[in-house]
């Protein structure tokens, strides 16, 4: 199936799960710059 280009979401489409690297830590963007929440704690 084609990969509509809509922020809404249509019935046939499945929600896909969020996905988490495998220590389930968030990332954070801090001046433009993409780094875990753990790293940018410290």
């Amino acid at each position: 199936m084609e990969e509509r280009d809509t922020p809404y979401t249509f019935r046939d489409e499945v929600a896909q799960p969020p996905t988490y690297d495998r220590e389930e830590r968030e990332v954070v963007i801090v001046d433009g710059e993409a780094m875990t929440y753990r790293s940018y704690r410290r």
